[in-house]
């Protein structure tokens, strides 16, 4: 009768579990990298969706056009570039792809924020 008294791994089977453990970590690191990205340009895009609103809050609330350097979260845009409002003339928000190496997908994510924004009266329209 065969008795098996291994309390321990071979060599051969360390090497197959390290070899599965990379080829797993080959496939995983890209789509991390990936998830990363998408996360921060999802934040992004928001923080120009929460900079329009800002803007235009500033303006129906007190007739002020909002600037840059204002301490807004305008300020912390990369994939879109701002052009401020200044004595009538418009609000005009354009993509910018290469604000950062995360913007490189902002037109399929982001692109219904680049709009001319005009403020007018107690209005705000596009």
């Amino acid at each position: 009768m065969f008795i098996n008294n291994r309390n321990a791994f071979t060599m051969i089977e360390l090497i197959f579990v390290i070899v599965i453990l990379g080829i797993l970590a080959a496939t995983a690191l890209p789509k991390l990298a990936a998830t990363r990205d998408d996360a921060k340009l999802s934040a992004d895009i928001q923080k120009m969706s929460n900079c329009i609103m800002e803007a235009g809050t500033l303006y129906t609330a007190r007739g002020e056009d909002i600037a840059a350097g204002d301490g807004t979260v305008c300020d912390e845009v990369k994939c879109y570039t701002i052009n401020f409002a200044n004595d009538g003339i418009d609000f005009i928000v354009s993509l910018n792809p290469g604000g950062a190496d995360y913007c490189a997908r902002v037109a399929e994510a982001g692109d219904h924020l680049a709009k001319t924004y005009r403020f007018k009266g107690t209005r705000v329209s596009y």
